[in-house]
């Protein structure tokens, strides 16, 4: 298994055994999905510079 797999599991494992109200909120993503959303959002910062609809710092 790769090292992101393992790492999933261990996150689950000690998610596992806090109070079952903690575990009820926990959700997870899927690693590509957190690519996408990352990829769109990069996205939409390089249309919201270009229309200058945020000023930048």
């Amino acid at each position: 298994m790769g090292s992101a797999i393992l790492n999933l599991m261990k996150a689950k494992k000690e998610v596992s055994t806090p109070p079952e109200e903690f575990r009820r909120i926990v959700s997870y993503m899927e690693a590509k999905d957190v690519l996408e959303a990352t990829q769109l959002l990069q996205r939409l910062n390089e249309i919201l510079a270009k229309l200058e609809l945020v000023k930048r710092a």
